[in-house]
């Protein structure tokens, strides 16, 4: 399992950057899937099918999960899928500013908050998805909340300065960090998350009649007072059909054609599966807790001066308690997850 920022992030991140304006603010994609449908005749059909997306944001808003994100409409025709199909897709990005392609390839799920939202541990765990949890110490933990209790009720700027004071100060006092796997909360904070991020025109588009239903008479003044925002629905009217569609990468082919040799293509590959089951991880970290603790009662001493330089230097005191956490938590740290290829374009 790893929290590493993927090598092609970085790459995808920048064209994406070069390839924005004024004229094109968003970064449009094709995504394709493989859907398979039932004759009249019994009979299984199998059939390849595209369309043109928006690209919205890492999943979670952090680019070290390597997942995309797209909004859907959960009555739309993607989500026609029978329950033992694979969720594979292929995605296409062209960038015509700078003459790059990306074809990504993968796994994708959704989550609304129509749906169960039950993304098996497997799949997170091969994907690396995780919530990162940093715990502080309960004792400063309560002063603050006092302070802020106090600010609260007597409105006082010095206590409001003291309060942020204290916090400042608490930034060292890190206990532990953790990973777990997300849990429903965490599925429904990051859906109302990507839907505040959309415009009111946006969001209308979610309350429209659904896709592909034929047009009546009806319907078409539906959708013209929808289109002149007279329908007299609120704002999170349609929010039910909302979806937050999360592509998992496993292949990324890229293509460089303004490179001088006549192009450049690289292919990056996920090369390790960590399939670890979150009782397993729970466990992982009870036994190291164990341990530290054994150790932090034979170095009394010691422990007190870790605890003083994470006060001092609390940014440096995070990134080596992250590692620390991540080595024995079963999240590979410096092992290669990705493949990376150079080959003829």
């Amino acid at each position: 399992m790893s929290r590493q920022m993927a090598p092609w992030v970085p790459l995808f991140q920048q064209s994406c950057k070069n390839n924005l304006n004024e004229k094109h603010p968003f970064t449009p994609f094709q995504f394709s899937t493989v859907e398979i449908s039932t004759n009249e005749d019994g009979t299984e059909e199998v059939k390849p099918c595209v369309r043109t997306v928006v690209l919205r944001d890492f999943l979670f808003n952090d680019k070290k999960t390597n997942v995309l994100t797209f909004n859907t409409d959960l009555r739309s025709g993607k989500m026609n899928v029978h329950d033992n199909q694979r969720h594979f897709f292929e995605s296409c990005f062209y960038f015509p500013g700078t003459w790059e392609q990306y074809r990504l390839s993968g796994e994708w799920f959704c989550v609304s908050l129509n749906g169960e939202n039950e993304i098996a541990d497997s799949k997170l765990a091969k994907y690396g998805i995780l919530i990162k949890e940093v715990i502080r110490s309960n004792d400063k933990t309560n002063e603050i909340t006092s302070k802020t209790t106090t600010n609260i009720n007597t409105n006082d700027v010095d206590d409001e300065n003291n309060m942020k004071e204290l916090e400042k100060e608490d930034e060292g006092e890190i206990t532990d960090i953790i990973y777990r796997f997300p849990e429903s909360q965490d599925w429904i904070d990051e859906v109302m998350r990507e839907w505040s991020s959309l415009s009111r025109g946006a969001k209308s588009l979610y309350r429209k009649p659904p896709p592909g239903e034929i047009l009546t008479n009806e319907t078409s003044k539906k959708l013209d007072k929808i289109q002149r925002g007279v329908d007299g629905a609120k704002e999170d009217a349609g929010l039910e059909n909302f979806g937050v569609m999360c592509l998992c990468i496993d292949k990324v082919d890229y293509l460089n054609l303004k490179d001088g040799r006549g192009g450049e293509r690289r292919v990056f590959k996920r090369c390790f599966d960590a399939v670890l089951s979150e009782s397993d991880l729970e466990e992982e970290h009870d036994d190291t807790t164990i341990n530290n603790n054994d150790n932090d009662n034979d170095n009394d001493d010691q422990k007190g001066e870790i605890v003083q330089e994470e006060h001092e230097e609390h940014d440096e005191g995070v990134e080596e308690k992250e590692e620390e956490v991540e080595e024995v938590c079963g999240i590979i740290s410096g092992q290669e997850l990705w493949t990376e290829e150079e080959v003829c374009p």
